[in-house]
């Protein structure tokens, strides 16, 4: 009996589960045909032609979140601007061609379209050697070296600019003579330039406070460089590579008879107009002689009166 009775519940269980299994076939065949019949999408969406959008009907039609950031990005580009040109002032207020400018008259002199910003690629020439200049540089960020090539092609290292404030190219620009040397920048680089028809020396009577002072730091620069050409004539007037050595060296010796070097060993062979190998070996041999003591860029003089026999 109990036999019968299980096996009569579990026909029913299965018809019951049949039934559902139909009912649910045939609800998904329903639901497909009605999707068929009534597509969310077209059927030929590539065929369909696009229609011409109106620029500001566009623009009009973006999301809210999508002005606002679009607002956030001219906001940062206006601060990274205006910090910029903060560093600049900053730069100016500094060097030896600021000296003496209230914080209007910097401002003034950015303003002035005489004035510009211009960035260098590593390798490229701020100016080459025979163009007519047109206005001084100062260095903003970056490195450049100032160079000059021998007719056989050997390149002279003269000098390099890696200071920002620094000042480089004004007597070229004050006295129109063309450059007979060039600059290249040694990494990226930012370099201010000012025309030179701001710094013209006149005394015309619409002659702005910015450009009179200017010219008066002008005066100060060429008078430091004057100086400085007259030690270096000292130097290269000596006769021998250990005279002109000692004579560096003693126009730079602090009281407590050490020499700091600024540059490179590299930069004092140029200035001394001999290469950096005999200046090495010159040195190399004054160390010897216990006439000096290298250290680095510290040179100090070991025995000053065998030192003082090269003056």
């Amino acid at each position: 009996m109990t036999f019968f009775m299980e096996l009569r519940r579990r026909e029913e269980k299965g018809r019951e589960e049949g039934i559902a299994k139909g009912r649910a076939i045939r609800g998904g065949f329903f639901c497909w045909r009605e999707r068929q019949e009534n597509p969310p999408f077209p059927q030929n969406v590539v065929d369909k032609p696009v229609e011409k959008v109106d620029k500001n009907v566009f623009f009009a039609r973006k999301s809210r979140i999508s002005r606002f950031f679009l607002w956030i990005k001219w906001w940062r580009k206006g601060k990274n601007m205006a910090q910029e040109k903060e560093n600049i002032a900053a730069i100016i207020r500094r060097s030896v061609l600021g000296k003496d400018m209230e914080e209007a008259d910097i401002q003034k002199l950015l303003a002035s379209s005489k004035v510009r910003l211009r960035s260098y690629d590593k390798g490229e020439m701020v100016f080459r050697d025979g163009d007519v200049p047109d206005c001084l540089y100062i260095l903003v960020r970056g490195e450049v070296h100032i160079l000059k090539d021998t007719f056989s092609g050997r390149r002279i290292f003269l000098s390099e600019i890696d200071e920002p404030g620094d000042m480089f190219g004004e007597v070229y620009a004050v006295i129109r003579h063309p450059y007979d040397m060039y600059v290249e920048a040694v990494q990226k680089t930012e370099i201010l330039e000012i025309a030179s028809e701001l710094f013209t020396f006149h005394t015309a009577d619409d002659q702005s406070r910015e450009a009179a002072i200017v010219q008066r730091n002008l005066m100060r620069v060429f008078a430091r460089k004057a100086f400085f050409m007259q030690k270096k004539i000292q130097v290269l007037a000596s006769g021998s590579l250990r005279e002109k050595i000692v004579r560096f060296l003693f126009q730079n010796l602090r009281p407590d008879g050490t020499v700091q070097l600024g540059g490179s060993r590299e930069y004092l062979a140029a200035y001394l107009a001999v290469t950096r190998p005999s200046l090495s070996r010159e040195l190399s041999a004054m160390q010897r002689d216990g006439i000096l003591a290298l250290s680095g860029k510290v040179i100090r003089v070991a025995d000053m009166d065998r030192f003082e026999e090269y003056l």
